[in-house]
């Protein structure tokens, strides 16, 4: 599959479709389908680990959806971090993901939300056949 980027992705030094959160680059990939029909991804965020556990709806998604997908659940897991820290109760999505991780999206949530929102609203990575 080809891709038609635009800011703030870009193709990195691994020839992967990237976004920067931070100074940490978060490069994505589609790597194929599961039996059930839906996509499956893998992200790596530099220096704090892989993510290759995001799969699309039954109908398939795009990369840009498993993008929007991982800024979604990276959110809600900050979100339950910060409540969990705050009140000292167990949290339902603060394990989501390994634990540098879901520090890092509770020190970024503000970007990682807006990003969610901006994919959410714009095309901002075209599949080419």
């Amino acid at each position: 599959m080809r891709y038609l980027l635009h800011e703030p992705f870009y193709i990195c030094a691994h020839l992967l479709t990237a976004i920067k959160v931070d100074g940490k680059e978060i490069r994505g990939q589609v790597t194929g389908r599961n039996g059930e029909g839906r996509t499956c991804y893998r992200f790596d965020i530099d220096g704090l680990g892989v993510v290759d556990d995001v799969r699309s709806g039954c109908q398939g998604g795009t990369l840009q959806k498993g993008f929007e997908s991982l800024f979604s659940f990276l959110s809600a897991a900050a979100e339950s971090y910060a409540y969990g820290r705050h009140t000292g109760r167990k949290t339902e999505n603060a394990d989501l993901f390994a634990l540098p991780i879901v520090e890092w999206a509770h020190d970024n949530a503000n970007e990682i939300s807006d990003l969610a929102l901006l994919l959410e609203e714009e095309t901002l990575i075209e599949e080419k056949p």
